[in-house]
C-alpha cells in the first residue's frame, strides 16, 4: 500500500505513476462532503464520487481489477463519517492498494 501525498486546500488535482499506470486524480470540496474524480491512463474511472472515510472510493470490484483502489484512512482513533480536506496534512490520509494487495486483503477476510 502507498500513502498519496495530499495538501490541506479544498480543490487539488495530482497526477501520480502507481502499478504501470497513471493516475489523475481530483479533488473538491462540495461543503460538508468532499468528492473525487479519477482517470486512469486518461480513461474516465470516476467522476464525482462522494468519499467516505475506511470506504474504496472506486465503488465496483471491477473497476479495481486491473487498477487497484483508493481509501481514506484517519490515523487518529475518531473516524469523521466524511474525509475533510482540512485534515490532509494532519491526520487523513489517501492510501492505495494494488490489485494483489486487494486480493491479498479479500483473502484474509479484512
Amino acid at each position: 500500500m502507498q500513502i498519496i501525498p495530499l495538501q490541506a486546500i479544498p480543490n487539488q488535482s495530482l497526477s501520480v505513476q502507481l502499478e504501470d499506470n497513471t493516475f489523475d486524480i481530483a479533488i473538491h470540496d462540495c461543503g460538508d462532503i468532499i468528492s473525487v474524480t479519477i482517470n486512469v491512463n486518461n480513461t474516465p474511472l470516476i467522476t464525482g464520487q462522494r468519499a467516505v472515510n475506511g470506504f474504496p472510493i472506486l465503488p465496483y470490484a471491477y473497476l479495481e481489477v486491473n487498477v487497484g483502489n483508493f481509501v481514506f484512512v484517519s490515523t487518529n482513533d475518531s473516524q469523521d463519517e466524511y474525509p475533510d480536506w482540512r485534515r490532509f496534512d494532519t491526520d487523513l490520509i489517501l492510501v492505495y492498494a494494488s490489485p494483489a494487495e486487494l486480493e491479498v486483503l479479500r483473502a484474509s477476510g479484512t
